[in-house]
């Protein structure tokens, strides 16, 4: 797991910290982008053993002898699929800048979270530990 990935976890188990609705919205929004996120990827580890399958059929010395329909059908899905590969990479970088949004966003809702903790900590009264100690006899 890499360290973008760790911090959006550790994000993500923040926000779980924290009951409101707002929070866990952020919580679902972060694990609906990873996990389309996630099949992109797939999509793309997909596409990239497509081609490279139809780049090694047409090396084979059954389709060099005459190039026909089965060599030119080839090359057409190995081109669809490197097409393919730019979309998915465009993709992944929309879901990035998406992601880094996201987590933008769960930063300054945690920090919210924490310093109206705080300041409501600092208003209210500090318990005197001592006078619930009986006395000394």
């Amino acid at each position: 797991m890499s360290d973008y990935d760790e911090q959006t976890a550790f994000l993500r188990r923040m926000l779980l910290c924290d009951g409101s609705l707002e929070s866990k919205d952020m919580h679902d929004r972060i694990a609906r982008v990873q996990r389309e996120r996630a099949c992109v990827w797939k999509a793309m580890w997909t596409v990239i053993a497509i081609v490279l399958g139809c780049t090694a059929l047409s090396q084979l010395d059954l389709f060099q002898s005459e190039p026909g329909i089965p060599l030119r059908f080839i090359w057409v899905v190995a081109l669809a699929g490197a097409i393919c590969l730019l979309a998915f990479g465009g993709v992944l970088v929309a879901y990035r800048a998406r992601l880094n949004s996201l987590r933008d966003q769960c930063r300054q809702l945690i920090a919210n979270v924490v310093e109206s903790t705080l300041s409501m900590q600092r208003l209210s009264p500090s318990v005197d530990h001592h006078e619930s100690l009986p006395p000394d006899r």
